[in-house]
């Protein structure tokens, strides 16, 4: 009786074998690929209505699919970061078995912190807020934030010698702007009513983004954040082992001479990072070449300075190319 039991036993798992390999047989893999560099696409919904049939692509992109399908059917394929494709299974096989999918344009919507110190929708303000985001800052690497904010074509910034750079919102200046790093202002009321170089004190290669608001900003910074609010983020520590960065800029315009580095170290839940800048800008220089025929043009004849006896005074410049 054990006998024919065992040999009832073997025959039904070899016939359970014989039909896992028939069904297995019965399936083709297709695989789902990028199509701008043909890398695999996981987590991709492929559908075939006609035979209610459902999968999803794996790490390599491949879906298995019933090999016996009829002319005629439509093949379904959607993922969320690219756009849906419908194929016939004639097209299918014509390709053999590969299906490109091509990535899709998706606008999210983009959140500021100025307006209101917490992260927030800009479609949700209600007042003007411009951002200068981190691409524009490596791209502008401007030599101060004034820089920064003149080149975001946003502020207009009073830049009457190289150390200037007061920066203007709807024409107010000085303390009836504000300053705001990582949410600490930097000034107030009581600084001076002209203009104010205070901007160039901030690091530009230390700024993750710039956010400016427009207009009354008292509700949420106080009195005197009149005119606007200009607020540095700068960049977040990483949380993640040990990272840093060196930059290096020089420029004849000036002689700009600047030299950064910053370290960030973190473990866990706690993270620091420290910044050091050096600087140095000598006088700015003209070209001397005047192709255009204005021989004079651009030239600094005089300029401002202290005489021997101290009396502040109008003094020939020696070198008219170069403006002190």
């Amino acid at each position: 009786m054990n006998k024919k039991r065992n040999q009832k036993m073997i025959l039904s798992l070899l016939a359970l074998w014989f039909c896992f390999i028939q069904l297995s047989a019965q399936k083709v893999d297709v695989q789902i690929v990028n199509a701008t560099d043909f890398q695999p696409v996981s987590n991709a919904t492929l559908q075939i209505n006609e035979i209610g049939f459902t999968g999803v692509s794996d790490a390599q992109g491949i879906i298995g699919i019933p090999d016996d399908l009829e002319v005629g059917i439509t093949i379904k394929v959607r993922h969320v970061s690219y756009t849906p494709i419908e194929l016939d299974i004639e097209q299918l096989r014509r390709d053999g078995y590969i299906i490109p999918l091509t990535k899709s344009a998706v606008e999210l919507d983009e959140f500021v912190i100025a307006a209101s110190k917490r992260k927030e929708s800009v479609r949700d303000l209600t007042q003007d807020v411009s951002v200068i985001k981190p691409q524009e800052v490596r791209l502008q690497n401007p030599q101060t934030s004034a820089d920064l904010l003149a080149q975001s074509g946003k502020v207009y910034i009073q830049k009457s010698q190289m150390g200037g750079g007061s920066p203007v919102i709807r024409g107010f200046e000085a303390n009836k702007v504000l300053i705001v790093v990582d949410g600490v202002r930097m000034n107030n009321a009581i600084f001076r009513g002209g203009h104010l170089q205070n901007v160039i004190t901030i690091d530009p290669s230390i700024l993750e983004r710039t956010e400016v608001v427009f207009g009354p900003g008292s509700l949420i910074y106080g009195s005197d954040a009149i005119g606007g609010v200009m607020h540095f983020k700068t960049i977040d520590p990483s949380l993640e082992g040990f990272k840093g960065g060196v930059m290096l800029r020089t420029s004849s315009a000036n002689f700009e001479k600047v030299v950064h580095g910053h370290m960030e170290f973190g473990k866990g839940r706690w993270g620091s990072l420290t910044s050091i800048t050096a600087s140095d800008f000598d006088d700015l220089r003209i070209g001397t070449q005047r192709n255009h025929g204005y021989d004079d043009w651009g030239l600094t004849p005089y300029y401002i300075g202290v005489d021997e006896n101290g009396i502040e005074r109008m003094l020939e410049n020696p070198d008219p190319n170069r403006v002190y």
